[in-house]
């Protein structure tokens, strides 16, 4: 299931990021053990790595998520 990335006004990306963000938080609300790595978003959402960072940086931030390790492939985020 990939999402459109070929958006451009202001209000389709913001609408964009939205969806991106749900589906991450349905990802790991799916996952068997609550947690997902951001190799397995980027994967499953045909999204780059770097941008998953970001997505999931922000739902870190709006108190979602929590990100278990500091670097690298050890990282992953989990449900709070």
């Amino acid at each position: 299931n990939t999402i459109n990335t070929k958006l451009t006004s202001p209000e389709k990306l913001q609408e964009k990021k939205r969806q991106v963000k749900e589906r991450i938080l349905e990802l790991l609300n799916q996952s068997a053990n609550r947690k997902i790595s951001n190799r397995d978003v980027a994967k499953k959402l045909n999204v780059s790595s770097a941008s998953v960072r970001r997505y999931l940086d922000d739902i870190e931030a709006e108190g979602k998520v929590k990100q278990v390790g500091k670097d690298g492939r050890s990282v992953f985020y989990t449900v709070i």
